[in-house]
């Protein structure tokens, strides 16, 4: 799946931060109805909004890494073949277990790098998934030595 991802953290610590975690993806399931082709006929939508502590780990002038542990929600569509039904429509528990790691290009402005394990339990079924985002980072205020 492709799709989104958005996180704001707050330090009030030099090392301990809270942070709101917001994803959205995107992708095609195969299914019994696919035709002969194989061709995908449903699409799935999933987004999730989590929030929770940030450790820092390591941090030097060019790079730093932390840790995060949020959780929150996950809300799932699985789209019929004509896109225009649902056929799980289900918010349900997620969580996501992961890094992240900044290169520093200024005082303002990184590179991330953020793998993690992303859970979600839909219809009494625990995914347990890789999740791995890559982007800018921007930050706003003073950044302390």
């Amino acid at each position: 799946m492709h799709g989104w991802n958005t996180t704001i953290t707050g330090y009030p610590a030099a090392r301990f931060g809270i942070t709101a975690d917001f994803a959205g993806y995107y992708g095609d399931a195969r299914t019994a109805a696919s035709d002969s082709s194989g061709s995908p006929t449903s699409g799935i939508h999933q987004y999730s909004f989590m929030a929770g502590p940030q450790f820092r780990l390591f941090r030097k002038e060019r790079f730093e890494t932390s840790l995060r542990a949020v959780f929150g929600g996950a809300h799932g569509r699985l789209l019929g073949p004509n896109s225009s039904t649902n056929v799980l429509d289900d918010t349900t528990f997620a969580a996501l277990f992961g890094s992240n790691f900044d290169v520093n290009l200024s005082k303002k402005v990184a590179i991330r790098f953020s793998p993690g394990i992303y859970l979600t339990q839909f219809n009494g079924e625990t995914q347990r998934n890789f999740r791995f985002s890559v982007g800018p980072v921007f930050r706003f205020g003073g950044r302390e030595n």
